[in-house]
């Protein structure tokens, strides 16, 4: 099991320049997570020490190591694979220009199972706080569930939907619950239905309608698929609901 390391020390080890110095080693000895770290690419050590959220860079440098173990990567690739998947787990607090990501590399299995709670995976994929998400979507067995009231909702039933939409094929792609990219259009209204928002004679219009969602298919058969717009609006909505609960 490889070397664990907190936040707190990553960022005290000295001046980014430093801590971010690629460094080449002749050892056979496979990299613990500290030496995948110190040879990491500077862009991707720039993000990390950019953000100011010690614990999210804890998990992000924790779920990378955890990615590169279970994907069982060849030793002279786990450098570079470890600086991808700490790219591809850096949040997104909104005001950076980078474009969040619309599937991992399934080479480097990620977001697989087992290697952090459904929450922790939307939020790395979301690049939103984990604490924002739980406010807003539970994770179990039977998949995701839209937690906020409908007095959060939008107002009309159109707009509703599109939201819960949002918020429903994000949580399962973001957290690979739907592992070919789909998500079936009933996961939607099941929890529109909870909700109290179902339109049925509109619902596929009112889909369609939907930035950042493409369809394919019809009625029980109809799937959904999100791209990076759709997912960079999840996380705006979550920001916002997360909120509005928080305030009462």
């Amino acid at each position: 099991m490889g070397e664990r390391i907190s936040a707190g020390s990553f960022l005290s080890s000295g001046p980014r320049s430093t801590a971010c110095k690629a460094e080449s080693s002749s050892t056979q000895r496979i990299p613990t997570l500290s030496a995948l770290i110190k040879v990491c690419l500077s862009h991707a050590c720039d993000t990390l020490v950019d953000m100011n959220d010690p614990e999210m860079i804890a998990s992000v440098l924790r779920s990378a190591h955890q990615a590169v173990e279970a994907a069982e990567v060849p030793e002279d690739l786990r450098v570079p694979a470890f600086e991808t998947a700490a790219a591809l787990l850096q949040p997104f607090d909104g005001a950076s220009s980078q474009v969040p990501v619309s599937a991992p590399n399934p080479s480097l299995g990620v977001l697989s199972a087992g290697n952090s709670p459904a929450a922790a995976k939307a939020a790395q994929k979301l690049r939103v706080k984990e604490s924002l998400v739980s406010r807003v979507l539970d994770f179990d067995e039977d998949g995701v569930h839209v937690i906020v009231q409908r007095s959060k909702l939008a107002k009309t039933k159109a707009e509703a939907i599109q939201q819960v939409a949002t918020l429903v094929v994000a949580g399962r792609q973001a957290t690979g619950i739907d592992p070919d990219g789909w998500t079936q259009q009933s996961h939607v209204r099941d929890a529109t239905e909870a909700l109290g928002v179902d339109d049925p004679k509109n619902f596929a219009t009112h889909l369609k309608r939907v930035d950042g969602i493409r369809s394919r298919g019809s009625g029980k058969t109809g799937e959904l698929k999100m791209n990076a717009v759709g997912f960079e609006a999840a996380a705006d909505l979550i920001r916002q609901l997360a909120e509005e609960s928080s305030a009462g």
